[in-house]
């Protein structure tokens, strides 16, 4: 998986999630306006679409304006879990093992 990949602001978004602590959420316009850009939620939405390591950049912890879960590459169940298990005291690594596949093009998780 290549890490380099991403645009400047994708990797601005990347690195700001990473800032997130288990258990902490941030709407896509809270963390476009961390970034310096506010009216940019939806490409704060494509860079956790684009996120290669989903586990290690937290982009599930990023929720849509009013608390709705928006959308994950594992599936919104996955998500609602791995945010409950983060609430609860859990992290990530507790919850779940996901492989991330490559399949035509297309990254997406499965529990293993």
């Amino acid at each position: 998986m290549d890490l380099r990949a991403g645009t400047r602001f994708q990797h601005s978004v990347w690195r700001e999630l990473q800032t997130l602590a288990a258990g902490q959420t941030r709407s896509y316009g809270q963390i476009a306006a961390a970034r310096g850009r506010p009216k940019a939620c939806r490409a704060v939405g494509s860079a956790c679409a684009a996120n290669p390591l989903p586990l290690l950049v937290p982009c599930h912890r990023v929720l849509a304006s009013g608390g709705r879960l928006g959308g994950f590459s594992g599936g919104l169940d996955w998500k609602r879990h791995l945010l409950q298990a983060e609430s609860m005291g859990g992290s990530t690594s507790q919850v779940a093992t996901f492989q991330v596949a490559s399949v035509r093009g297309l990254r997406h998780c499965q529990h293993v």
